[in-house]
């Protein structure tokens, strides 16, 4: 699944200025408060779009609204500004009708032209598309190479730097990129600026791994040992709590400890130093909360509701569970299943590009997933505390249980998907 919006951006600019450019910035998709402020939004201001427009001097527009009616010579003679940005928007709403994502409506506010999809519709085809095609990036038919440099006096520096050459060597894998020591591009991540270096080889230089407490390069912990630290400190916070999740189980304890250090390791920009977590204070955290464990326990949130849906009701009275395309996804009509559905399920191939940037240079963000994937499970966790999935059998409840076990099963795609891409084990796994 490619990120579809791009080709409505990329609609709606050809529709006002009759060219495209993949460059220009200037359609923005909104991801705060997209009932009030639309989902995707461009400014009025004709100085915003010098570049792409060459306004008449003589008969000056206004704004970019006048000038898309002039361009497709709709009749605004003796209009007010305020019917002129109607027609405007009018016009481009008519226009998206064999567009991906059909526009429903807009309005003119601040100075920022706001347009809102037609949910109905954009909700469905998002979640088909992601349960019906692979996930997949736009493909690039090129080669490159990395390698590391270990660190002789911090064993987990040494851990960082290959759980970064892993993650990204995934990421460039899903764009097509071959990885062979045979490329052009050559990379040796390393923490050191000086030294010498093979030929044929890029430095990327990373930061190392700190102690909170001293600020400086943590050289006593081994993974095995903070490792080990990490599974006891879980054990303990999770003491007397229900955790299904977890269930004092080693192997168990394991995966999660993992996952928190992945995010520790990842979640800072690479060429920052990252902070191992010693406190056993939740207040006192320096890691996120809500990093690598909240996303393996909204997967297993997830997989137990499918669990008991399958234990609990019957399968085949509920029309729609084996066919996504006769699902009715009217039906989810709340904000936050249009969130989850549009800032996440949507926009994860998009963050998933934007985590390792390469055209003339090369820049490494892993940081962008960890924080997309904690965003995402604190979304879905309230989503979960306030919404009954499954309900009652009752036959007027059956269309909406329906559509929102298909969200849920497109949002267990994308996890599932992003934790593989950071070599994760899901919890189910074991």
């Amino acid at each position: 699944m490619i990120f579809g919006i791009t080709k409505t951006i990329n609609d709606i600019l050809y529709e006002i200025t009759g060219k495209i450019d993949n460059k220009t910035k200037i359609i923005r998709i909104n991801t705060d408060d997209t009932w009030t402020n639309g989902d995707l939004w461009f400014p009025s201001n004709l100085l915003a779009w010098r570049g792409l427009i060459i306004p008449d001097n003589d008969n000056k527009p206004k704004d970019i609204l006048e000038l898309y009616t002039k361009r497709k010579k709709i009749d605004i003679s003796g209009l007010s500004n305020e019917s002129i940005t109607q027609k405007a928007i009018g016009a481009l709403i008519a226009a998206s009708t064999d567009w991906e994502f059909k526009l429903e409506r807009g309005c003119l506010d601040r100075g920022r032209v706001c347009l809102f999809l037609n949910r109905p519709l954009a909700i469905g085809k998002i979640i088909r598309d992601t349960i019906k095609h692979p996930i997949r990036l736009i493909q690039e038919n090129k080669t490159i190479f990395f390698c590391i440099n270990a660190d002789p006096t911090s064993r987990l520096t040494t851990f960082r730097l290959e759980k970064l050459k892993s993650v990204i060597e995934n990421i460039f894998k899903l764009q097509g990129y071959e990885i062979t020591d045979t490329s052009l591009e050559k990379y040796l991540l390393t923490t050191k600026s000086q030294g010498p270096i093979d030929d044929g080889y890029r430095k990327y230089v990373c930061g190392v791994v700190k102690n909170p407490k001293t600020n400086a390069k943590e050289v006593l912990e081994t993974k095995d040992s903070y490792m080990q630290r990490k599974m006891k400190i879980l054990e303990e916070l999770n003491e007397g709590r229900e955790s299904e999740a977890l269930n004092h189980n080693e192997v168990k304890l394991r995966r999660v400890a993992e996952a928190i250090l992945t995010f520790e390791m990842l979640g800072v920009r690479p060429s920052r130093a990252s902070f191992i977590e010693i406190s056993r204070n939740p207040e006192q955290s320096i890691a996120s909360s809500k990093g690598g464990s909240f996303v393996l326990y909204n997967v297993a949130r997830i997989e137990a509701i499918f669990q008991k849906f399958e234990k609990q009701y019957r399968i085949e009275k509920w029309e729609g569970m084996e066919d996504v395309d006769r699902v009715d996804f009217g039906q989810l009509l709340s904000q936050e299943e249009w969130e989850l559905a549009y800032n996440f399920v949507l926009a994860y191939p998009q963050v998933l590009r934007n985590s390792v940037l390469h055209g003339d240079g090369l820049e490494l963000c892993p940081q962008l997933l960890c924080t997309f994937l904690s965003h995402f499970s604190q979304k879905f966790s309230i989503y979960y505390r306030r919404t009954r999935i499954l309900t009652e059998d009752r036959e007027h409840l059956i269309p909406i249980m329906t559509a929102r076990l298909w969200l849920l099963k497109a949002i267990l795609i994308v996890l599932r998907h992003a934790l593989e891409v950071l070599d994760i084990t899901p919890i189910r796994q074991m």
